[in-house]
């Protein structure tokens, strides 16, 4: 499961791998594997709540897939109360969640920085609640 996470001020939520010599940095939205019985909204509110200490927002259910892995969840969660990320021991250290501009977003889904299939469908499927600005 996956959630696009967006809060007041909206930003999106990434965590982000920063380049290596000789490789491009990649974003990811948040996300794991459930667990064996595991419910799939209350794991992502989990997710969450590791990140910024709650799971305030309005939840959205965009869908589901099934692959040779099992099946995964995508999710997005609207006006999250605009709080800052906190250090989280459960995660990896290579990745550092933050706050961008949902437009940001949308640029790393086009040129590639969200190398996971699964973490760029989601993506996609929230940008459609997101027209582009409109400059003027």
């Amino acid at each position: 499961m996956s959630a696009v996470v967006v809060n007041d001020a909206k930003e999106t939520l990434i965590l982000e791998n920063p380049a290596l010599p000789h490789s491009p940095t990649t974003w990811q939205v948040i996300g794991r594997r459930l667990l064996h019985g595991e419910n799939p909204i209350q794991a992502v509110q989990c997710e969450l709540g590791a990140y910024l200490g709650h799971s305030e927002g309005y939840w959205v259910y965009l869908g589901s897939y099934e692959s040779n892995q099992g099946v995964g969840h995508f999710f997005m969660a609207q006006d999250v109360p605009v709080t800052q990320v906190q250090p989280t021991d459960n995660h990896d250290p290579n990745w550092l969640a933050r706050w961008v501009p949902v437009d940001d977003l949308r640029q790393a889904l086009l040129d590639g920085r969200l190398s996971n299939l699964s973490f760029a469908a989601n993506v996609a499927l929230a940008l459609f609640l997101f027209p582009p600005a409109i400059p003027g």
